[in-house]
């Protein structure tokens, strides 16, 4: 969605094959509205609608930027991006299930926290929305953000389950020394787990409050995707009577 919308102020000349399906551009270009547009990138979006089901496939890749157009506030300012995401989203029987994979270093001037310092990660998430409409999610890789690096072990959230949308798995940071810091939650869903040093030394409970990243987490997650089911007509009248 994010850089959807930046996509959405590409024209026809710059980058070109703006719309649904494949937007390449190997080049440097301005448009109309000042964005700037640089370097290698590819954009795909599909959808697939069978019969009680509908695909959503989007991706991103390439070694790229786009520039904001200046303003009084500033100029320069740009998202980066070198890597890849894609998105797989299944919609049947009104249960969607959905993939994400995100690789890469990625950095926005404009954004706060951590996209405006620059991320290096690889993650893989999947989850989706049940028939009740309840979302899940569960995400595990390693990230880097300044010079701080975290790797998250099954870090989930399920709308659905005994904990009700609170947070489950392993959140690990790595200190200077080499070693990592381990916070293990446990299915007492009560924001507290065993916090330990190096594998081995443990250092008792933490307990924090993930109320945000709870409330937010879910929103990665898309809604179902609208399914469609083939109109065959009416069975037509052979004529014969049995």
């Amino acid at each position: 969605r994010y850089t959807q919308a930046l996509f959405d102020h590409g024209d026809l000349d710059c980058p070109g094959g703006h719309g649904d399906g494949d937007d390449f551009f190997n080049l440097h270009c301005t448009t109309g509205e000042g964005y700037v547009f640089e370097g290698v990138a590819l954009r795909s979006r599909r959808q697939v609608v069978d019969i009680g089901a509908t695909l959503d496939l989007w991706s991103l890749s390439g070694d790229f930027s786009i520039g904001y157009p200046d303003t009084p506030e500033g100029s320069g300012f740009a998202l980066k991006g070198a890597g890849g995401i894609s998105s797989h989203g299944e919609t049947r029987d009104e249960v969607l299930e959905w993939y994400l994979s995100w690789n890469g270093s990625w950095s926005d001037d404009t954004a706060g926290g951590w996209m405006a310092e620059g991320a290096s990660l690889l993650i893989t998430a999947q989850g989706g929305v049940r028939e009740d409409n309840r979302r899940h999610l569960v995400a595990t890789g390693g990230m880097a953000i300044g010079q701080t690096d975290l790797y998250l072990d099954g870090v989930g959230w399920d709308e659905g389950s005994a904990c009700l949308g609170k947070t489950t798995g392993s959140i690990e940071i790595r200190d200077p020394s080499g070693h990592w810091y381990a916070w293990s939650l446990g299915q007492d869903c009560d924001g507290c787990g065993e916090l330990s040093f190096s594998g081995s030394e443990p250092l008792g409970d933490l307990c924090l409050d993930l109320s945000e990243l709870e409330r937010t987490a879910a929103l990665l997650v898309p809604g179902k995707y609208t399914v469609v089911e083939p109109d065959t007509g009416p069975i037509p009248d052979t004529g014969s009577v049995r």
